[in-house]
């Protein structure tokens, strides 16, 4: 059945375009990924929708899509299993979209641009995976990607694209629930921000096998954001309830307090992506209808589009 995308689907879709159409000299992943790459680029529906689209313009990608995809399945009552939630991840060297919801119930999907489909990708009951069932709550900012492995997190599980097994880390120091995982390649490790009253951000050694503390940071991890950039080796943290807050992790794990976002911005609306081209970050805000270019060297936000002429 040919379905389209939602609005954040097309924009979690967009940097996987960038790199399916245009020109690029690096892939996280390394040559493994660099070769899968080229072997779709123009080969496929994703592919040719990048490179036929002109600089500064918005496309639609259809696609082949199972009924009731988003739904969660029983015994939730089918609730979505993408609210309160911007976390979906390209993998380049798979060539696939990925997003892992919860609703009272958990579902992995899968985007594939070889077949342009999508797909459930089943996990109950497999070894070291997640629980079915989760009574309450979203999957706000919980998952991330290892695009070095091909590895795909949620909270302290990780998915192996490459095997089809699952694995489960240690427990995080124990505190008040966290709403934010991020995998950071340049430090080879899992980050995750324990939430209110502070945003204490903690970091999982993959080469030490254990936790450490990097101390507190001014996104307190309420309904907060992140988005790991392999292009300049830093991870961004921002907003959440009540706050406009704006941080930048480096590899060699010094913080930077940027400008406040100009708008509210929450995971409940908000998503963020990476361009590939640039390594800047772009935010769709859409209770604003307003989407920001934010440089992070040059500590600027740009409004690129506010949609009063953009179909």
């Amino acid at each position: 059945m040919a379905r389209r995308l939602n609005l954040g689907v097309i924009l979690a879709l967009y940097s996987a375009a960038l790199c399916a159409g245009g020109e690029t000299t690096w892939f996280p992943g390394g040559e493994a990924t660099r070769k899968a790459v080229e072997a779709r680029r123009g080969n496929t529906p994703l592919s040719k929708l990048a490179i036929a689209m002109k600089p500064g313009t918005w496309a639609e990608l259809e696609t082949e899509m199972p009924a009731r995809l988003w739904s969660a399945p029983q015994p939730s009552k089918g609730l979505h299993i993408g609210t309160w939630s911007d976390d979906a991840h390209w993998d380049s060297r798979t060539g696939q979209f990925l997003f892992f919801g919860v609703r009272q119930t958990r579902k992995f999907v899968a985007y594939r641009e070889k077949t342009n489909a999508w797909r459930v990708i089943e996990f109950d009951g497999a070894k070291n995976a997640p629980e079915l069932k989760q009574q309450y709550g979203h999957q706000y900012s919980n998952n991330s990607l290892d695009a070095e492995r091909s590895r795909f997190y949620t909270g302290g599980y990780r998915y192996d694209l490459l095997t089809g097994g699952w694995e489960q880390l240690p427990p995080a120091k124990p505190g008040r629930n966290t709403m934010v995982y991020e995998y950071f390649s340049a430090t080879d490790g899992l980050l995750s921000l324990a939430r209110q009253p502070a945003g204490t951000l903690r970091f999982y050694s993959e080469d030490r096998q254990e936790w450490s503390s990097l101390g507190v940071i001014p996104v307190h991890g309420y309904h907060s954001l992140a988005r790991h950039n392999p292009f300049r080796r830093e991870v961004l943290f921002a907003g959440g309830n009540d706050s406009r807050a704006v941080v930048i992790l480096s590899k060699d794990g010094e913080t930077r307090r940027m400008k406040d976002f100009p708008v509210p911005l929450t995971v409940r609306h908000s998503i963020v992506t990476v361009d590939p081209s640039s390594g800047r970050y772009l935010f769709m805000v859409p209770p604003e209808k307003k989407f920001f270019e934010f440089d992070g060297e040059k500590d600027e936000y740009r409004l690129i589009d506010d949609f009063t002429t953009t179909p």
